[in-house]
């Protein structure tokens, strides 16, 4: 079992104490599932063939959920990612494209915040107002780095599509580095 693993463990003194048991946070997963579903089939409007990573980080997004493990999630928004990096690389239309990325970093926050909610509280506890408080924070932001990033590209000189694209990627890269920098240590 690798080290990012929650499920009953090492890591952990409070996985390994009697009666309790790993659950994933059931708000958060659900967001992170989903996310990655509207991904795939925002994307399929593009090509089929650049939906089939986000069609399959829906399974990797489930199993990770399932085995506690943070590396799955990681891998599942790489997945997703990667998808909506092709699909950007292709020249899809924008709108889908942001919708994508938005839905791409809940995979990835969502993911993580139900695992780590997962292995502190257990299947014993109830975690939603905690969950929305911190999904509705999450999604305020990536709407907004959406919102800009549309305007960026509408309002931007023509011709440019690539610039905007690289720029894009670069304020994307610096939110999951602030996402990764607060979170806590597994």
């Amino acid at each position: 079992m690798s080290d990012d693993d929650v499920s009953p463990s090492e890591n952990d003194s409070s996985l390994s104490e009697p009666g309790f048991e790993y659950r994933p946070a059931n708000l958060s997963g659900s967001v992170a599932l989903a996310g990655s579903l509207v991904v795939a089939v925002v994307l399929v409007s593009v090509s089929v063939v650049v939906s089939f990573g986000a069609f399959a980080s829906t399974i990797v997004t489930a199993v990770a959920l399932v085995r506690g493990s943070h590396r799955g999630v990681t891998f599942a928004g790489s997945l997703c990612f990667g998808s909506v990096l092709l699909a950007g690389v292709l020249g899809g239309p924008v709108i889908p494209v942001v919708i994508a990325t938005i839905a791409t970093m809940l995979v990835y926050d969502a993911g993580h915040y139900a695992i780590a909610l997962g292995s502190q509280v257990g299947s014993a506890g109830t975690t939603t107002s905690a969950e929305l408080s911190h999904l509705g924070t999450s999604l305020t932001i990536l709407t907004l780095f959406g919102t800009v990033g549309v305007a960026l590209f509408v309002g931007g000189p023509g011709g440019q599509p690539v610039t905007v694209l690289l720029a894009l990627l670069v304020a994307a890269l610096l939110f999951i580095s602030v996402l990764s920098l607060r979170r806590t240590p597994w």
